[in-house]
């Protein structure tokens, strides 16, 4: 009867080792996770002042305005969290640049630039180098610069 209680007591022990031990992986994860959003979103930032600074002059001269909004935005790695949505207004149309997922079919992270019905994918590679992309009918990619972000800003608001 003794070594059953002793069996019983190493059972336990072996479950308060495992359960601790899990803890601290589940733990490190979540770090890891957190450190990884925060990534995305920074990159996400990095971008989006990347077209306010290529669209100053346009703004200097009223031609068009832009401003920041938090907004909810869903991950499917992430879960919800919220992001920065940059809007971009000309006229009466407005175009959000806003993150779409931060693992997209092989790449790093999408980012959409949207106006009505229109939509421009920007892409995000392992080394962390944004394109722009297309899917008709197969991926085309363009890099992303200041030529072709403002052709694409254009064909959005026609």
């Amino acid at each position: 009867m003794a070594q059953k209680g002793a069996h019983r007591k190493r059972g336990r022990d072996a479950l308060m080792v495992f359960l601790k031990s899990r803890r601290r992986t589940a733990h490190a994860v979540q770090v890891d996770i957190e450190a990884e959003k925060q990534s995305w979103l920074h990159s996400v930032e990095t971008i989006q002042d990347t077209m306010v600074q290529w669209l100053r002059q346009a703004r200097e001269e009223n031609l068009l305005d832009v401003t920041k909004v938090r907004l909810p935005a869903v991950d499917g790695r992430f879960g919800v969290y919220e992001s920065w949505v940059l809007k971009i207004f000309v006229g009466s149309s407005v175009v959000d640049v806003r993150p779409v997922e931060s693992d997209y079919l092989g790449w790093k992270g999408r980012v959409d630039m949207e106006c009505s019905v229109m939509q421009q994918m920007i892409l995000r590679d392992s080394e962390e180098i944004w394109h722009f992309a297309s899917l008709s009918p197969s991926l085309k990619t363009t890099p992303f610069n200041e030529v072709n972000f403002k052709h694409v800003l254009v064909e959005l608001l026609q």
